[in-house]
């Protein structure tokens, strides 16, 4: 498991390397992420410097809206999306339970792909029928 930052998502170098695996993406509300991030330096995150900003409610959680609006059709390419809503809030849930979500959209995934590889072993190529269409 690799977590990455909001960002790898941007470079298709990096999508090809992702997927040598499962892509989950963790959905959560810019107020939950606002939460998580607020008193938190932000000299390792560039996009969130709010120095500019300083003191004025409200715009941290303006500013990850921002860079979630340009970046939600990169992140919705991802395998699983794993939503963390209202109920998620931070210190209502566990992050045992966020991680045990994201394990069971795992396994939905691989019963689907598993469902889909059995159904394939029921199809026969019959070339006959094949030139026929082609020709």
């Amino acid at each position: 498991m690799v977590a990455t930052g909001g960002g790898v998502v941007k470079s298709m170098k990096n999508w090809d390397a992702m997927r040598n695996g499962l892509v989950v993406w963790l959905d959560a509300p810019t107020s939950l992420l606002a939460e998580r991030l607020e008193g938190e330096e932000q000299k390792d995150r560039p996009l969130l410097d709010l120095s500019s900003d300083a003191g004025e409610e409200g715009a941290l959680e303006d500013k990850l809206a921002t860079i979630l609006q340009e970046r939600r059709s990169l992140y919705q390419r991802a395998d699983i999306r794993v939503s963390l809503d209202n109920a998620f809030e931070a210190g209502k849930v566990s992050p045992v339970k966020v991680a045990l979500r994201v394990l069971k959209e795992i396994e939905k995934k691989i019963d689907e792909k598993d469902a889909r590889d059995e159904e394939m072993k029921n199809y026969t190529i019959n070339r006959d029928n094949i030139n026929k269409l082609v020709d």
